[in-house]
């Protein structure tokens, strides 16, 4: 693995694991981790990830569930509904909604604004239009067969 592929996967496993807001923020981590990177080569990278930027931070567009969280997941999702331009609908098993946000919620995507749920019914809120499509892609990794 070259020094430029060390960098981008431990820039994927930062990201992927924390929020990240700023390049200035990212290049304090990668240091902490061992790669020393100026904002150029930084600039570079995050294009080269195709990382997006979202009101939390970034982003990488191919980081779904990881396999932990689908287990957690599993089984409680019965549907799932664009609810509007910024909302995504998540119906579960009856009491069950709370336990799904919240592991939503921990999850921190930088495209999600916040969660309400009820008893077997959640919304996902987005920040923008545009992000409601990646939720629905990264739930659709969970419960492909619960999608209208």
């Amino acid at each position: 693995m070259t020094d430029t592929e060390a960098r981008r996967a431990a820039i994927l496993k930062l990201v992927g694991e924390q929020r990240i807001r700023t390049q200035s923020e990212l290049a304090k981590r990668l240091k902490k981790e061992g790669f020393a990177a100026t904002q150029t080569t930084l600039s570079r990278d995050i294009a080269a990830l195709k990382l997006a930027k979202a009101a939390g931070g970034y982003a990488a567009p191919n980081l779904g569930f990881p396999p932990g969280l689908a287990q957690k997941l599993e089984g409680k999702i019965t549907r799932v509904v664009r609810g509007g331009p910024y909302l995504v609908v998540v119906h579960t098993n009856a009491g069950e909604a709370s336990a799904v946000a919240l592991t939503l919620d921990h999850e921190a995507w930088p495209m999600v604004a916040g969660t309400v749920a009820g008893d077997d019914t959640l919304f996902v809120a987005c920040d923008q239009a545009k992000d409601t499509n990646e939720v629905l892609r990264r739930l659709k990794s969970v419960a492909p067969d619960k999608f209208e």
